[in-house]
């Protein structure tokens, strides 16, 4: 590419470096941040009603001990919902779960070796006049580390929402590299619910088979 050499076509070259770094900046917002934010709303409420549920459905087998087509649907998805979508320790850590989950989308939207730092269990935003002892689900959250493109990341942080309806991706950082302008450093946390107390999965796992094992519960017709 020819260098410009008067003032004024150095003026043009900057007028477009700046009007491209404007698309790139507003690309971002619009179809990066605006998301994440508006799927850590639909995360949280997510999380919000498996709670609600779960303790409904202890309530109701407090109660009596009619296990109503109702409750069992209740103690199914709660159960589906912990299986699927929600870290459980390995070898007595989350991390490994964890990483084992974004390496994995990493590599199918071309994101090599990225770095995984561990931050631990946090609590989870709390309900308006929730205490937190009603609380049986908090977060456990990583920070992620990586070199890719915009439209890499963009992919990347899809293949995980996409994933997990209950995953909180938050706190993204772009930052360019003036030695290699389509690769960007990014930075970003990502969050899953877990079980404040683990054996909450073994108890959940035990009221879906006696559910489901109910000599009054008949499973319903595929």
């Amino acid at each position: 590419m020819k260098r410009p050499t008067t003032r004024r076509e150095q003026l043009q070259m900057y007028a477009l470096i700046g009007i491209g770094a404007v698309a790139v900046l507003y690309a971002v917002y619009a179809f990066v941040y605006v998301p994440l934010r508006e799927s850590r709303i639909e995360a949280e409420a997510e999380i919000e009603r498996l709670e609600n549920i779960l303790r409904a459905a202890q309530a109701q087998i407090r109660q009596s001990d009619d296990l109503s087509r109702e409750l069992v649907s209740r103690i199914r998805e709660v159960h589906e919902m912990s299986e699927q979508y929600m870290l459980h320790p390995r070898l007595g850590n989350y991390l490994l779960q964890a990483r084992d989950i974004i390496q994995l989308h990493g590599q199918h939207s071309h994101v090599l070796n990225p770095r995984i730092e561990e931050i631990g269990l946090v609590a989870l935003p709390a309900r308006r006049g929730s205490r937190a002892r009603d609380h049986q689900v908090q977060g456990f959250s990583v920070r992620v580390h990586a070199t890719c493109t915009y439209d890499q990341l963009v992919e990347w942080l899809s293949r995980l929402e996409a994933a997990n309806p209950l995953v909180l991706i938050q706190h993204l950082n772009i930052a360019a590299r003036t030695e290699s302008p389509e690769q960007h450093r990014v930075r970003f946390e990502v969050q899953w619910p877990v079980w404040i107390d683990p054996a909450l999965r073994q108890e959940v796992q035990a009221q879906k088979t006696a559910a489901v094992n109910a000599p009054d519960h008949e499973e319903p017709d595929e």
